[in-house]
């Protein structure tokens, strides 16, 4: 049961433009599960942890700072259009 609820939540994080599998699985490795964690996130702290996350793990492809700022910007409107 606990696999199909983060499958879940990876589905709503790739509901953002440039998010993809590969990016989610980053993100919920941060400890990002959703559309509203992300959003309370801030950009170049999330990229620090990615980049921590290469370190150990050898991961082969990061966003930069400006995709995940696009992401929460993204993200934001998106909950923004659902609250309306």
């Amino acid at each position: 049961m606990i696999y199909k609820k983060h499958k879940k939540e990876l589905n709503s994080l790739e509901q953002i433009g440039g998010i993809g599998k590969q990016y989610a699985e980053y993100l919920r490795r941060c400890g990002i599960l959703t559309i509203n964690a992300l959003v309370s996130e801030e950009a170049s702290v999330l990229v620090q942890k990615m980049h921590h996350l290469l370190r150990i793990k050898k991961f082969e492809k990061l966003p930069t700072e400006k995709s995940v700022n696009y992401w929460i910007k993204e993200a934001k409107a998106m909950l923004k259009k659902n609250s309306a």
